[in-house]
This record gives structure tokens, C-alpha cells and sequence, in this order.
């Protein structure tokens, strides 16, 4: 494979010995030159003079370095390259016989230059040419540095310096003014240096070999203002690293709600486990509305029992971002080695994490594990051996009548194995498992066929043969880690009743827990007093009962755990309270603290007999540590543990309005927020314009801002959520008739327009003053019928254009439910509407409405979501697509956007100074990347390449909302990665 470099593309430059750089070793030289800087950093000798012309002029590589150096810039050699003195254009000069005319005076180095010839279209810029067009890197002693180079010719476009709009325009437009100054090395360093950590560059694609590395890193100060090209071994394909700026953190714009009383989101502490003074916590982070797939596994770490905690990293094998979505439920752990199991978003698919020291942690790749979509792991276990798990299986996947108890062993927690046939032993399911050493206990239920002779009704005399499966609690025990395994009997005594709630290994061996109960007096006085019963075994098969557990106004048993450094159980009693008993053998129990009213899921017993329990309150997670001296049990404060909880904010909405100023909504903390941009350029959080609320859309008129959304009704139903402000920054709230649900708005020649749904029918609302509302109507028969919703609305500047789905007809009877329909209405007011003809979905996309719309005049861009058809009792995977009108949103055609997969999500969508921009999410989840699409009508669409903090790297990014700019295009996003969420600002010139 050659690599294709500028100088193939030009005049063959010459060896040392005046042979031309043509054939397989020109291609080698012309690598070691990307690599190391000069022909004497090659060992070779320098140039000798040809007759009066004396040396040739230096290659275009050797005048990059110059200009790098003119400007400030270092010119890193590659690593085992000897350093020589830098050659520059005095030197150069002085040496030769008759300065060449590519040598440029220092005092040059930053003037523009004149716009290439056609005829030079494959002609090699030279890298100081490239940095003096783009006008980015200001040059020592230059007169007239940073000006904007002259707009390449349409033949041009293929060179270095005219692929991407000079720098100098993107400062004008007050983007990324810094991009090319030496000042901005480190970020592209630290880019670099993720990427190498990774395996993975930060546009999502494979490392480059080495030489390439080093090439792309010496440019990278440059490489996006001035557009300079980065060569690499992949066929030399030169292409430019971004035609956009990037994205800027914006906690600091989009400012949180300082008097929120919550986060806006849902965190749950599902287990806890603890070996010596090493405790883990375990849990799940999802978004407060529900949204699935975006749940964030964390784990909690304590090194002192409890008392400090911190939150530790996950990783993907590959050192990336671990897919969002997944829940661990189950985990255990000790001696060098952690595991965790739980759900992904995927219905039945197993999760799976490992540790070696708790403190990091590995998302394990989810394929070759012997769990199936018919499996349900119940419980986990340590051995001295490696990890045990146990739950049920049903081949029908109905867990109903033909369960079976299965489990599951590994080694080290990350290759797994079916476990023996339980079916001779008649095992119907597991649920409960505790280990010591080897020895394993797991309880469950058992399924066993009996047949009974039934005395024949009726005249019928004799008897008939009755089988039935008669089902109850059993035990079972494995002396060998798992392998075999025999039924055990733990006895009734001491009044017990019913199945073991709990088990658990600790000081002594095993330990169960059954319900008990005695009954004294006579009639009237005869009181029963309730406690749990503690039954003990050294080995796991002969038991015996030990000690009692009880509480004032005792109720239940809830949870038994134990670790060599002692027993602990929770009981419940009078009150939302739950009592912590604590115990040295089983035998004496004492209290040992409270845990106020929560679900609790997870228990733990640290060094020094210290209890950890786990759970959720509301829509919090809660953590306790109770210590054997009793007292109240001390919540862990999750907020103070860094990263552990990061407030809810989303912004999903932006607009422009007057003389330079803009308006973002969204929420933060579970209630609806709104920033104001300022002439002056600073976001400002006004006054939440309801709490328990998302804005969902914003327009900006004549009488002030709208924005609509929706809200939680007392019954906690969804509801209209419709406000208005004149300055942006006060906010008054106003209603529409009728409506049920209201999620787009548009001001245009007609006033201000909000449309949503109303019962199960699409509805318009229409006002000129943002205080009075009133509902549109169909401007014939069955134009407004249902069932049917209006998702957004926008003006044309003459008209009104609404999108949004239409419930299709019904199949036939014991068909799948009915999907939706792209729809589209179109007004001349916002006040009569006629429902027009939509596109047909794309092939493969079996169902879908539109959800965004946006205009350009009688130019009009709409995307939508749906779902791919699928095999009868497969899942569907969701599908995006977007159409165009030309015609102001009569007649729509499909929208091809080239370059992304059928798995890309389309995010956000504005009209542009230039035509329009779509903004998606490509990629797998847990790297996904910002995908962009420009087009000048919306019919013919490009790919624009995008990378840059925000748009690419480690994590998912995406950009929620899109607005224009001027020139520019405006955006806001987010950045996920497993601690969390960071909100993006994005600002570039239009492409």
C-alpha cells in the first residue's frame, strides 16, 4: 500500500542524488519525511548544488517546519530522530547561491495570500502557506497576522488549505477564536492522549500506526482553524479533522436551580457487599422521566468500613466508556476478586461487572455468557474458588409451571458456566444463596409429581388415579463450590413457621432465619407475641435453632447478612423505621441502630461488626452504616460523594431572538428551566416557570417569548404546560382549552402557535397576545381527526406547517398493535388546517411519526422516529428518518442523509443562513459521536465531518437543540460517560 502524500501529486521531488522520488522507495522516503522533519534527520546528505541554480528549494514539509517555527509553534522531532538545527529561511538563503522563490521573509509569515490557481488544484500548499491562509497563527514580527485569507476556487477544493473555510471566518463569527494558537496544544494533547488510551481516535475510529501519530500531532495546533489535512497509512486518504468548531462545557451557562429541593433524577442503592474493611455499594442513576436506556450503573467504594466513600471508575475492556443502560442487582466479592450482575436495557440480557480491588471496575463484553433471555440469576455468591450464581429458568419464557432451578459458576467472575442438571433433585427455582469457603447453601422451591388414588364420584364405584405437582420450600447444599449439590433440612422450632426469609454465612458457619410466633392467656387475654427464629449449622447440613430476633412492636424479618467480622439482620417494628440487630455467634442479638423508612435491598457487615444497608427513599438512594454500638444509623450524604449524583439538566430547546440575544429551555432538578442569552453575550437562569415540568420548545415573537412543554397534574397525570415572558427572564404561566398535551410552538404572520394533542386528536391554539388562546379548527371534514397528535409546528414566514403521527389502521385480529404514520397540517393563520399528504416511510421502517419540523421560507425539513420491522416476538429497533417540502408542506419527499448508519439517531434540526443542519447520534452506545448534515434546500444533503470536545471522544455526545446564529449555527448538548452528564455549548459558522 502506498500513502499518498501532496508532493505525488506536484513535481517528484529529487534525492540527494538528483534522482526523482518515483517508485516504491519514494513512497517509504516520503513517510520518513512526514515523520521526522528534514532530509538530515533521515542520515541522508544534504542536497548538492545543480550547476548555477545551487541547491533545490525545500520540500513543502521542510517550509512547514519553518513556518512552525516562524509562528512560535514547536516542531517535535520523532522519537530516535537525531535533533540538528532547524533549518530556516536565513539559513537557507545565506547557503544557497540564489534564494528560492518558495522562501518566504519572516516578516510574511502572516499576511494572507491570494486565492490558488484552477490549474493548481492537486499543487501541494506548502504548511506555512496553509497557516497563512487560514490567518490563525499569528507569526513573530508579522504586520498583518490573522487576517483572512480569499475564498478558494471550486477547483481548489481538494487542496490542504481550501477544504475548510479559513479561521479567520470563524473568528469573525466569534466561534473558536484560539484555535490555532500555540495556547490551545494542550487540549489537543489531552485529545491525543485520551485516543491513545483508548485504542480509539476521537472521531471513533482505530488508533493510526505510529508514523501517523506523530505527523497528525505535530499539525494538531492548526489542523482545525486553518484545515489543514492530516495524512494517514489508510490508502493516505487526506481528509480535514473538522469542518466545525467544538463544543465548551456549559455548567456554567446553564445554571441549576440553587433552591431545588431535588435532583430531578432516580438513584437506588440495589446491593451491598463488604470484605474486611472494603465495602461496595451498588446502584443504578436513571433519568427522572423514565427515559430507557440512559440508566447509569455506579459503584461505591469505602476502604474503612464504611466511614468515607468514594466513587469508583468504570471502564469498558478496552479502557473506553461502558454502555449506558445497564442495572447491576446482584454483588459479591473478596480476596482479589469483585463481581456484579444485573439487566441491560435489553430485555432478558445479563449485565456483568468485575474488579480485582473494588476501586475499578470492568464492564464485561456480554457475549459467550450462559445466560439467556429465559434465565432469571437470583443470587451470588463468593467462594474460596471463585463465584457462584444461582436463580430459575423457563424454556417456554413464561415462568409458569415449568420453572427449574439453575446455576451458574466462574472463576474469576468473568467466564461463566452452566452449572449441573438440578432436575433430578426437583428444583423449581433458587433464590437464596450463602457461601463459607467452598461450601455453598442455596434455598428455593421444589416441584415434585405425586399420584393419589381418588375415591370415583357419583354411580361409578372404586377408585381413579390423580397426579398432581405438588410445590414447597427446599434446601440445598455443595461441599465443592457448586458442582454437586444435596437437599438439606432445616427443622421447625421455637414456634417457627413458614419458608427461611434469609440466609447467610458468618461467624460459626451458616445461619437462616424463619418467621416465629407464641401464643399465651385464654380467650381474651390471649396475646401472640412475633420474632423471627435464628437457626444455625456449621457445615450447611445439619441445623439447629440458635437465637431469636426481636423489636418493639416486631412485624417482620427483613434481611440476614454476614461476613466472618460478625451477623446482622433488619427487622421491622412499629413505626417507617427499621430496627439493626447485631451478633457475635447468632445466639445474642442487640440493637445496633435504625434505619430510617426506605426500601431496603442490600446488607452488609464490615470490619468490626459494622452494618451497611442499602435501599431507596423516594426517588433517592440511601446508604446507612450502623455501628454495633447502637444509636441511630448514619446516612451516607450520596450528594457529597463527588460524581456519585449530578442534578438533572437538559436542555432541549433554543431559539434566536432580537439584536443578537437567544433563549434555551429544557429542566434542571425535575422542573422546567429557561436561560436567557444577553446582548452581551451571558446566559442568565431566570425563575422556574413551574416546578415538576420540562419545556419542550420555544419561540420568539413581537409580544415576547413562548415556550410550552408539560407538566405533572396533582394526579400525577401529564399535563399542558404553556408560559410566556416579554424579557425572558420573568415568566408567567397561561393555559390553552382543552389541551391534554402541547409540544411545539412557532410565531409567525398570524400570531403565536402551539400545537399538541387534545383528548386523543390533534389540536392548534393560536394567540396574538400570549394571553388570550384559541383553538383551531380542521378546514374540512376528518382534517383534525384522530387518533392523532401535532408534535411541533413551524412558520414559513406566510404559513404555519405542523408534523406529527397518525395511529395507522388496525391489523387484522391477532395482528401486532397498530403503529403511527408520519402526518402533516398546514395553515395559512394557525387557525384553519388542512391535513396534507405525508411522505411514505423509508424501506425497512415499519412504523414512525414526525417530531421536529423546520423552515425556510417554503422550505421545510421534518424529522421523525420509528421502529424497523421486526420477526414476530424480536424487539424492534428504532429507526430515524427525515423528508423535505419544497412547496411549503404540501407535497414532502424522503431526505437521504449520507454517511450514517440505520442505527443513527437524529437529535436536533435548524434552518441556517446557508439552508438547513441536522445533528445526530451515530454509534455504538457508549460511543456514540455528534453526526451533522448540511443542505442548501434540504433535498441534497453531505456529510460535514465533526469532531472536537462535544462532538467526539470517549462517551456519548449529542446535541440536543439547534438554533441559527447569524452566520453561525448555535447549538447545546451533552456529554455522558459513566460518571455522569456534562452540558455542552456548541458555536460555528454555518457549513
Amino acid at each position: 500500500m502506498t500513502a499518498r502524500t501532496p508532493e505525488q501529486d506536484g513535481a517528484p521531488p529529487a534525492t540527494e542524488d538528483g534522482d526523482e522520488l518515483t517508485g516504491p522507495l519514494a513512497s517509504r522516503r516520503i513517510r520518513r519525511r512526514l515523520t521526522f522533519g528534514t532530509p538530515e534527520a533521515l542520515g541522508e546528505e544534504p542536497a548538492r548544488p545543480q550547476g548555477r541554480r545551487g541547491k533545490r528549494p525545500p520540500s513543502p514539509w521542510q517550509r512547514a517546519q519553518n513556518a512552525w517555527q516562524q509562528a512560535g509553534v514547536p516542531w517535535p522531532p520523532s522519537e530516535g530522530a537525531p535533533e540538528r538545527p532547524a533549518r530556516t529561511p536565513e539559513t537557507a538563503s545565506a547557503k544557497a547561491t540564489k534564494k528560492p522563490a518558495d522562501a518566504k521573509k519572516p516578516a510574511d509569515a502572516g499576511k494572507p495570500t491570494e486565492a490558488p490557481k484552477a490549474t493548481d488544484a492537486m499543487k501541494p500548499a506548502g504548511a506555512a502557506d496553509a497557516v497563512k491562509a487560514a490567518g490563525a497563527v499569528k507569526a513573530a514580527g508579522a504586520a498583518e497576522a490573522g487576517k483572512p485569507a480569499d475564498a478558494p476556487k471550486a477547483a481548489d477544493a481538494v487542496k490542504p488549505a481550501g477544504a475548510v473555510k479559513p479561521a479567520g471566518a470563524m473568528s469573525a463569527a466569534g466561534a473558536v477564536k484560539g484555535a490555532a494558537r500555540p495556547a490551545s496544544a494542550p487540549e489537543t494533547a489531552s485529545a491525543a492522549g485520551d485516543a491513545a488510551a483508548t485504542g480509539r481516535r476521537p472521531g471513533g475510529g482505530l488508533r493510526r500506526p505510529r508514523h501517523a501519530v506523530v505527523a497528525v500531532a505535530a499539525c494538531g495546533a492548526v489542523a482545525v482553524a486553518a484545515g489543514a489535512y492530516a495524512v494517514s497509512a489508510n490508502e493516505g486518504a487526506a481528509a480535514p479533522r473538522s469542518e466545525v468548531a467544538a463544543a465548551k462545557p456549559a455548567e456554567g451557562a446553564f445554571t441549576l436551580d440553587p433552591a431545588a429541593r431535588t435532583d430531578g433524577l432516580v438513584q437506588n442503592v440495589a446491593a451491598v457487599a463488604a470484605a474486611g474493611s472494603t465495602v461496595v455499594a451498588t446502584g443504578t442513576e436513571t433519568a427522572g422521566d423514565g427515559t430507557p436506556g440512559r440508566d447509569r450503573a455506579e459503584f461505591l467504594v469505602s476502604q474503612d468500613a464504611g466511614r468515607s466513600w468514594r466513587l469508583a471508575a468504570v471502564r469498558a475492556p478496552d479502557g473506553a466508556e461502558p454502555a449506558p443502560g445497564a442495572r447491576p442487582r446482584l454483588l459479591a466479592g473478596g480476596a482479589g476478586a469483585w463481581a456484579a450482575i444485573g439487566q441491560t436495557a435489553v430485555p432478558g440480557e445479563a449485565a456483568l461487572w468485575t474488579s480485582v480491588d473494588a476501586g475499578e471496575w470492568t464492564r464485561e463484553p456480554g457475549t459467550g455468557l450462559p445466560f439467556t433471555p429465559n434465565d432469571r440469576v437470583n443470587a451470588l455468591a463468593r467462594t474460596s474458588g471463585g463465584f457462584v450464581a444461582a436463580g430459575v429458568t423457563s424454556p417456554s419464557g413464561k415462568f409458569a409451571g415449568d420453572t427449574r432451578g439453575v446455576v451458574w459458576t466462574s472463576a474469576e467472575g468473568r467466564v461463566w458456566r452452566r452449572g449441573p442438571d438440578l432436575a433430578p433433585l426437583g428444583v423449581a427455582g433458587l433464590g437464596l444463596l450463602a457461601a463459607s469457603g467452598d461450601t455453598l447453601v442455596a434455598h428455593g422451591t421444589y416441584a415434585r409429581t405425586v399420584t393419589k388414588n381418588v375415591k370415583r364420584k357419583g354411580k361409578k364405584k372404586g377408585t381413579r388415579k390423580v397426579t398432581t405437582t405438588v410445590r414447597g420450600e427446599g434446601l440445598w447444599r455443595s461441599a465443592d463450590g457448586g458442582r454437586t449439590w444435596a437437599p438439606v433440612t432445616v427443622p421447625h422450632a421455637q414456634g417457627s413457621y413458614g419458608p427461611v426469609r434469609s440466609l447467610a454465612a458468618g461467624p460459626g458457619g451458616f445461619h437462616a432465619v424463619r418467621e416465629g410466633r407464641t401464643t399465651t392467656g385464654k380467650k381474651k387475654k390471649r396475646r401472640t407475641t412475633r420474632y423471627g427464629v435464628v437457626f444455625g449449622s456449621r457445615d450447611g447440613a445439619a441445623w439447629a435453632p440458635a437465637g431469636r430476633l426481636g423489636a418493639p412492636g416486631y412485624a417482620r424479618v427483613e434481611r440476614l447478612a454476614g461476613t466472618p467480622a460478625g451477623l446482622a439482620a433488619i427487622v421491622r417494628g412499629k413505626g417507617p423505621a427499621a430496627t439493626v440487630l447485631h451478633s457475635a455467634d447468632g445466639r445474642a442479638w442487640r440493637p445496633g441502630g435504625s434505619v430510617p423508612g426506605a426500601a431496603l435491598s442490600g446488607l452488609a457487615v464490615a470490619a468490626g461488626g459494622t452494618a451497611v444497608a442499602g435501599g431507596q427513599r423516594g426517588q433517592d438512594g440511601l446508604l446507612a452504616v450502623a455501628g454495633p454500638a447502637g444509636g441511630p444509623a448514619a446516612p451516607v450524604d450520596l450528594a457529597r460523594i463527588p460524581g456519585a449524583v449530578r442534578p438533572e439538566r437538559a436542555v432541549t430547546a433554543l431559539a434566536p431572538g432580537a439584536a443578537g440575544t437567544a433563549m434555551a429551555v429544557g429542566s434542571t432538578g425535575g422542573a422546567a428551566a429557561a436561560w436567557h442569552l444577553g446582548a452581551a453575550g451571558t446566559w442568565t437562569r431566570g425563575p422556574a416557570p413551574a416546578p415538576g415540568a420540562r419545556l419542550t420548545a420555544v419561540a420568539h415573537g413581537p409580544r415576547g417569548w413562548l415556550a410550552v412543554g408539560r407538566a405533572a397534574a396533582p394526579n400525577g397525570t401529564p399535563a399542558p404546560l404553556v408560559t410566556a415572558s416579554q424579557d425572558g427572564r420573568i415568566w408567567r404561566r397561561t393555559g390553552v382549552p382543552g389541551g391534554r398535551a402541547t409540544s411545539g410552538a412557532a410565531a409567525g404572520p398570524g400570531g403565536y402557535v402551539v400545537v399538541g394533542q387534545a383528548g386523543n386528536v390533534p389540536a392548534a391554539w393560536r394567540s396574538a397576545d400570549l394571553a388570550r388562546w384559541r383553538r383551531g379548527a380542521g378546514a374540512g371534514r376528518g382534517d383534525l381527526a384522530g387518533p392523532a397528535a401535532m408534535r411541533d409546528v413551524a412558520s414559513t414566514g406566510t404559513a404555519y406547517v405542523a408534523v406529527g403521527g397518525r395511529q395507522a389502521a388496525r391489523p387484522a385480529k391477532g395482528g401486532p398493535p397498530p403503529g403511527e404514520l408520519p402526518a402533516v397540517w398546514t395553515s395559512p393563520d394557525g387557525q384553519k388546517w388542512t391535513a396534507a399528504a405525508p411522505p411514505a416511510l423509508p424501506a425497512g421502517v415499519a412504523s414512525g411519526a414526525f417530531t421536529r419540523v423546520v423552515a425556510r421560507g417554503g422550505a421545510l425539513v421534518a424529522l421523525g422516529t420509528g421502529r424497523a420491522a421486526a420477526a414476530p416476538g424480536a424487539p424492534a429497533a428504532a429507526r430515524a428518518f427525515a423528508a423535505h417540502s419544497a412547496d411549503g408542506g404540501r407535497t414532502w419527499r424522503p431526505a437521504a442523509l449520507p454517511g450514517g448508519t440505520a442505527t443513527a439517531a437524529l437529535t436536533a434540526a435548524t434552518a441556517t443562513a446557508k439552508g438547513f443542519l441536522i445533528a445526530g447520534a451515530d454509534g455504538a452506545a457508549g460511543r456514540q459521536d455528534v453526526v451533522l448534515w448540511a443542505s442548501p434546500d434540504g433535498a441534497a444533503w453531505r456529510r460535514v465531518a465533526a469532531a472536537g470536545t462535544g462532538l467526539d471522544g470517549p462517551g456519548d455526545q449529542r446535541l440536543t437543540a439547534l438554533a441559527p446564529a447569524g452566520n453561525d449555527v448555535v447549538g447545546a448538548g451533552v456529554s455522558t460517560g459513566h460518571r455522569g452528564d456534562v452540558p455542552m455549548l456548541w458555536r460555528t459558522p454555518a457549513p
